[in-house]
């Protein structure tokens, strides 16, 4: 049950990351370095979840 929660929990604050980040680019005006962060951050976050998520289902 946890595993789950965790993995859900990494899919969720990657998808708020990425939204988050246009919706402040769209008001102010933010570096290419902390777009670019934000961005592979939040990107890296979903694929972990789904790759965890991946892996314990095959189990």
């Amino acid at each position: 049950m946890y595993n789950s929660k965790k993995k859900a929990f990494m899919m969720l604050g990657g998808i708020l990351l990425l939204a988050g980040s246009q919706i402040i680019n769209h008001y102010t005006h933010q570096q290419s370095f902390v777009q670019g962060v934000m961005l592979g951050c939040g990107v890296g976050m979903m694929i972990s979840g789904l790759i965890k998520k991946r892996k314990t289902s095959e189990q």
